[in-house]
């Protein structure tokens, strides 16, 4: 009996070790998303559940299958993940209202939004993104952007990436005042019929975009085409460029004096830092171009030739201005004069089998040594002499 007992004890202990086991490991696996230490199964009620300030972290690939409204400041982390997006018609796969601030990033490698066919849509609010690659893939070319903005709204970018197919990174435009600031990250609008930026001026809406320090712009397709920076821009909208690298010819949005330089590649590299970490990182025999601007390029390597084909000041390595037409090589630096000490009270040295031996030169600081020798003999002697007396 006492045996039968231990017996049934020892499988229902077995049995709730098992069962623990197997629900740990279900909630562990279940959860798309995490916000802290709390797990959610899907990426759609983590959203529901996030309190203004805070982060989901995905945990699993994700898929979204209606319209997501984003009311509070709320952050995803993909954390390295994929979230699928399906919406139905025309919705937009995120809005994001009453003034919330929606950031999207990746603290993992590879993380992607794939948004479908409509994006992200702002109204009166911000979004912020600062990695992960954001992408839409319309069916028709312009029946949907990545983010469009409406009202006074506010785009921030710092890294990431944001591809558009057949259709534009960025729509505004529209009533109120949309700014957009892109300093890191790269931009991707491929085709010779899309603009990155299109601007919907029949609302009365004020557009400003800045695209600085190391952003890329991607507009040219395989074929070798592309389209423009921006579509439908009025006087009311301020597009600049101040900084980054294009494959495209963009310097119609540059500053008259910022220099802009062309590398063999057919890369424009635009800004004082993006023009010299252009002509630094040439290889000898390459020629690069300023095509507009002022540019005063320093450490230039040896054997990069510059070319001047804008109206402004072009210097290299601190030489004179370069025009137009007299392209500049940087040559090898002179090697400074060696100068040898020719001592007057060299004697030479015959040795017996008739060969010279080396030059005698008096040497002072053995004269000086052998000096100090004597006078110290001298001096003992003195001393001892004075005892013996």
């Amino acid at each position: 009996m006492k045996k039968l007992l231990a017996t049934i004890l020892a499988l229902v202990m077995a049995i709730g070790v098992t069962t623990t086991a197997w629900a740990d490991g279900e909630g562990t696996t279940a959860n798309v998303a995490k916000i802290g230490e709390t797990g959610y199964a899907t990426l759609a009620e983590a959203i529901a559940a996030a309190q203004a300030g805070e982060t989901i972290v995905l945990q699993a690939n994700a898929a979204i299958n209606s319209n997501t409204q984003i009311t509070k400041d709320v952050a995803i982390d993909l954390n390295g993940k994929t979230v699928t997006v399906t919406t139905v018609g025309s919705q937009n796969a995120f809005e994001v209202q009453n003034g919330a601030t929606f950031t999207i990033k990746d603290s993992g490698t590879g993380g992607k939004l794939d948004l479908g066919k409509f994006g992200i849509m702002l109204m009166n609010s911000k979004l912020k993104i600062e990695g992960g690659e954001i992408k839409v893939s319309p069916a028709n070319p312009g029946a949907g952007v990545v983010v469009a903005a409406i009202g006074d709204s506010e785009v921030t970018m710092t890294g990431g990436k944001v591809v558009a197919t057949n259709t534009a990174c960025f729509n505004a435009g529209y009533f109120g005042k949309q700014t957009f600031n892109i300093s890191g990250g790269t931009l991707e609008s491929k085709g010779a019929s899309t603009a990155l930026m299109g601007i919907s001026n029949n609302y009365g809406g004020h557009t400003e975009m800045t695209i600085s320090g190391d952003t890329q712009v991607v507009m040219k397709d395989a074929a070798g085409n592309a389209g423009s920076l921006v579509s439908d821009a009025t006087g009311n909208d301020v597009i600049k460029v101040v900084g980054g690298t294009s494959d495209s010819d963009i310097t119609a949005y540059t500053e008259a004096t910022a220099p802009v330089v062309l590398t063999g590649d057919g890369t424009y590299h635009i800004g004082t830092t993006a023009a010299n970490a252009a002509v630094r990182n040439a290889a000898s025999g390459e020629t690069v171009t300023v095509v507009k601007g002022n540019a005063a390029l320093t450490d230039v390597p040896v054997g990069v030739t510059v070319a001047n084909n804008g109206a402004g000041t072009v210097t290299v390595n601190g030489s004179g201005a370069i025009t137009e037409g007299n392209p500049y090589t940087v040559r090898p630096a002179e090697q400074p004069p060696r100068y040898y000490y020719n001592s007057t009270t060299t004697t030479t040295d015959t040795k017996a089998d008739g060969t010279k031996g080396s030059p005698k030169t008096f040497d002072a600081g053995v004269g000086i040594y052998a000096v100090t020798a004597v006078l110290s003999v001298t001096g003992m002697a003195w001393t001892a002499k004075k005892r013996g007396n």
